[in-house]
């Protein structure tokens, strides 16, 4: 998945910021205007250049959507035909876990050297080992309970397994990508929205990209495909 609807969100960005102020300076200059009239004139123009622009961004983003949502549906129907294993031969690959878990290994180590059948366990029963083991480092009382563990790390380690042992496994990594791109692309478009709404004025290129480059790390890494492997939907 390529970020080639985020290149083109970026040159919209600034091109409706380069026609503005071109329509400012104009307005400005307008020496058979006055003041009041600059302003008229500045806004219906502005208006007419956002409504424009507005129609641009809602083509793009259909794009954007149309063909990242291919990737992470592919992803999630390549995740949901694993054939879901027997609860008792899962409880039991749980248990393996577990022996290896008090045995000092780390949860992310054991997966990236599980095999399909250990990794739908840890899949089923590893977020709820993380929440408690989260628990165990809150301050006590219920200030803190709801917070949650950061399964961040576990989820990239889980989709990076599942992508090496199965066959189609390179649909789930595009998948990834494709969240990415779709996180990324929606936090830029947005302060471009709210800057043709006349939200806000300012134009902070770098912030603005740095800002939307982490929205969009933080949904590839959570990416999975799929809650649990194998469930009926």
């Amino acid at each position: 998945m390529t970020n080639e609807h985020i290149t083109v969100l970026t040159h919209l960005k600034r091109q409706h910021k380069d026609e503005l102020t071109a329509l400012k300076s104009a307005a400005s200059a307008d020496q058979y205007l006055s003041q009041d009239g600059k302003s008229a004139q500045l806004q219906q123009e502005s208006q007419r250049l956002a409504a424009k622009y507005a129609a641009a961004l809602e083509s793009l983003t259909a794009r954007m959507e149309y063909s990242t949502g291919v990737a992470m549906t592919t992803a999630s129907k390549i995740i949901g035909a694993i054939p879901a294993p027997a609860v008792a031969d899962s409880k039991q690959e749980w248990e393996r876990v577990t022996m290896l878990l008090e045995a000092g290994a780390g949860l992310n180590t054991i997966v990236r050297g599980a095999d399909l059948a250990r990794l739908q366990a840890i899949q089923q029963w590893g977020p709820t080992y993380l929440e408690a083991e989260a628990i165990k480092t809150r301050p006590g009382g219920l200030a803190g309970y709801d917070q949650g563990a950061d399964l961040t790390e576990f989820n990239t380690s889980m989709r990076n397994r599942f992508a090496e042992i199965l066959p189609n496994g390179s649909y789930l990594t595009a998948g990834a990508e494709a969240a990415g791109v779709a996180a990324e692309f929606g936090r830029s478009a947005q302060t471009f929205t709210d800057r043709l709404n006349g939200q806000h004025s300012s134009y902070d290129p770098v912030g603005e990209a740095l800002a939307a480059q982490e929205a969009g790390q933080i949904a590839a890494a959570n990416f999975t495909g799929a809650t649990i492997t194998g469930a009926q939907s």
